[in-house]
């Protein structure tokens, strides 16, 4: 990512963003899984308390992320954002023709 920044090659670094947040949230999820199924009784107390205190979204992912995700996140908007303009060309101006 911080290569990509340093080269100020956008697409790259939001391709980069979305695949480490995407591993990320797999390796949650795959954690839950399989906390669940060794703790089968507990994970059905714990989701339900968890789903009634709100540290659940409704993807099931905890509400808590970590400060790096966080990070990530934000630098995946600025990313967005300067990638947009670019996408746009910018207009020219009609060339004024002076009368003599």
């Amino acid at each position: 990512m911080i290569l990509y920044r340093r080269l100020k090659d956008y697409k790259k670094e939001l391709a980069v963003i979305k695949q480490a947040i995407t591993a990320y949230e797999k390796d949650i999820k795959e954690d839950q899984q399989s906390w669940k199924k060794a703790n089968s009784k507990s994970a059905r107390l714990s989701l339900s308390l968890a789903k009634s205190m709100g540290l659940l979204n409704d993807k099931g992912l905890p509400v808590y992320e970590d400060p790096q995700i966080i990070t990530w996140r934000k630098r995946l908007e600025t990313v967005q954002k300067k990638i947009k303009p670019s996408a746009k060309s910018p207009k020219k101006k009609p060339a004024v023709r002076k009368i003599m």
